[in-house]
């Protein structure tokens, strides 16, 4: 109650006087509401590591025999703990977001400050009276009710608080946006804070989608790395629209041009945020991320959302339309990357449509259908393709006008190494189909132009001369085209096999040889069940030895098929366990074999480490 009182007094600031006591006000503020929220989280999550079950959240989520970490996990894997991290994680930006207001030595920020008290403000409100984690029960369990076994991972320690991270700090952005919509200052300074407060919510939220995708491919136990999930796809929109806001602040920096273009996007990106928030914790959707199931909360949360969305993009309409704007000049950098903006635009509208409609038609109109991954097949996919020339070319061309004579040998140079790539996957993968080929030119195409244009800068200035920002900007590109090749090879020259093995019997995939020797009990904290022992031959040579898991979790009664992995840093070795035959011989095994997926992995690394790069940099700073 006290943050929230807090943060109501700080979004009550802006419409004080500015002075020093204005501004002390707002620092103080922020930096209170962060403490006093980080205590209260620290509260709720001891009383889960202490089980205790006078709480009803952590009497429904949690369990004696649980172990220690997913205890912890237990925090935020349901509803209020979820929102109660995103009240902490938004006041901690806040809190940072005044150090650096003061360490600037400027006011120009206050007015973001105070809009940043009214979103938590409003949110507190909400965790408050429709989601208090604080709700105790009489009498209280003995061991509590134990917790979803799909979330029983380490993954979950990670995917959601980093995603968390990336979600909730798209609102700095969005209060930046806001403020020097209302109380306009130096065009260049504001610049320099969307540069970098862009950058931090993008490398989390990579990251974050990066984890949430290796975790459903370990855990879940489909063989697969993206599903298309109406949650993927709340992350995922967030990020390209973050995607496409650096880059417009990079003209922005450059000439002064798409000023207009880069407040509305950072408006976009925090409404797509919170718009994920509802659908992921209003009970809007069905699956294994969402949470809550409560019609009135999801009402309050509509309302919540609506109410934050309406007012910011009321007060774009009257205040951004009164700037001039300039026109882009086409050939050129710039043109490139306002094209390049247009195109991810695109690409989210194509997401949302396909994420929202079913929705939208089953909820209000009652008319069940849905949309499935060849809809995003046929309309994101073909997008990416310009997108990705245009992120080869761009860096070549000038901010001035620029002769397209001067492309043409890079074009030739990178079309002649993109098709010696495509020749020699061919040669040792098989030749696959023509949008597989299409998708692996525009991987080598776009690592070629990556790796070309950072060795030619730094044999001309020398790598200490060339800035992080440089460096970070390759990084993400080359890692783009790495995780594209991993994409493309995984999606189109994946094998498998699902059959029925006992002891002592084998089956051959793609040059491996599987042997199943035995079938074994397992036993861990809070589950038991059965492992399959499957020795990997290639020729005569053992490679490994993959052990898939189903577990039965007494407690809560459900059960789960834990994956086994063995990679060769090309390619996956992939087995699950199935249900048991009916004459109790043996047990449905599906083996895989998934190349490239590695890549896909090593591409986000990638993308997370030229971000960081990228903050490093004082120019990105």
């Amino acid at each position: 109650m006290s943050a929230a009182v807090v943060a109501g007094l700080q979004f009550c600031t802006l419409f004080m006087p500015q002075g020093p006591r204005y501004a002390l006000m707002v620092h103080q503020a922020c930096l209170l509401q962060a403490v006093l929220l980080t205590l209260s989280f620290g509260v709720l999550s001891y009383a889960f590591v202490v089980s205790d079950f006078s709480l009803g959240i952590v009497a429904a989520n949690s369990h004696t025999s649980k172990p220690l970490l997913y205890k912890i996990a237990g925090v935020w894997g349901n509803h209020e703990g979820s929102i109660h991290l995103w009240v902490l994680v938004l006041s901690l930006y806040g809190g940072l977001l005044s150090l650096q207001s003061r360490a600037s030595m400027g006011d120009h920020l206050l007015t973001a400050l105070s809009l940043m008290g009214g979103l938590n403000a409003l949110f507190l409100g909400y965790l408050l009276w429709m989601s208090n984690p604080y709700e105790r029960i009489s009498p209280p369990p003995m061991n509590g009710e134990g917790f979803n076994p799909i979330l029983q991972d380490p993954g979950l320690a990670f995917h959601p608080t980093t995603l968390y991270v990336g979600y909730v700090g798209c609102a700095v952005p969005f209060v930046v946006a806001l403020g020097y919509l209302l109380k306009p200052y130096s065009l260049e300074l504001w610049t320099v804070h969307m540069r970098r407060w862009v950058l931090v919510p993008w490398l989390f939220l990579t990251a974050g989608i990066v984890l949430g995708s290796f975790w459903a491919y370990y855990e879940l136990g489909w063989g697969g790395w993206w599903f298309w999930d109406p949650v993927e796809n709340a992350s995922f929109m967030p990020w390209l629209l973050l995607t496409a806001l650096m880059h417009t602040l990079i003209v922005v920096n450059q000439s002064g041009k798409l000023v207009k273009t880069s407040l509305f996007l950072a408006l976009l990106t925090y409404t797509l945020s919170v718009g994920g928030t509802f659908i992921v914790r209003s009970g809007f959707i069905s699956s294994v991320h969402s949470f809550a199931v409560d019609p009135n909360r999801a009402t309050v949360l509509l309302w919540l959302i609506s109410s934050i969305v309406g007012s910011s993009f009321f007060i774009f309409i009257f205040k951004a339309f009164k700037r001039p704007s300039s026109p882009v000049l086409w050939l050129s950098r710039e043109g490139a990357l306002t094209l390049h903006t247009f195109l991810l635009g695109l690409a989210t509208c194509m997401v949302f449509i396909g994420t929202f409609t079913p929705m939208i038609a089953l909820k209000v109109f009652d008319i069940p259908f849905s949309l499935e991954a060849n809809y995003f097949n046929a309309t994101f996919l073909p997008i990416m393709v310009p997108t990705l020339l245009l992120m080869g070319l761009g860096p070549w061309m000038r901010w001035s006008a620029t002769d397209l004579t001067v492309l043409y040998p890079f074009i030739v140079k990178a079309s002649l190494f993109s098709a010696g790539g495509i020749v020699v996957v061919a040669f040792y993968a098989g030749l696959g189909h023509l949008g597989a080929l299409a998708g692996l030119f525009l991987a080598f195409w776009l690592g070629f132009h990556a790796v070309t244009h950072w060795g030619m800068r730094v044999v001309k200035e020398g790598v200490q001369q060339v800035p992080y920002i440089f460096h970070g900007m390759t990084l993400a590109h080359f890692g783009t085209a790495v995780m594209v090749a991993g994409m493309v090879v995984s999606s189109s020259w994946q094998q498998d096999k699902l059959l029925w093995m006992k002891p002592d019997t084998k089956t051959s995939l793609a040059g491996y040889t599987f042997v199943l020797r035995s079938f074994d009990l397992c036993r861990g904290p809070n589950y038991q069940g059965i492992q399959a022992n499957l020795d990997v031959f290639r020729g005569n040579k053992k490679r490994a030895t993959l052990t898939p898991e189903r577990r039965l979790y007494a407690i809560e009664q459900m059960t789960s098929a834990e994956v086994a992995i063995h990679t060769t840093g090309f390619a996956d070795l992939y087995a699950t366990l199935g249900q048991e035959s009916a004459t109790g011989e043996g047990y449905e095994l599906n083996i895989r074999y998934n190349p490239g997926v590695p890549f896909i992995w090593y591409g986000g690394i990638l993308l997370v480490f030229g971000a960081f790069l990228s903050l490093l940099s004082r120019r990105g700073r």
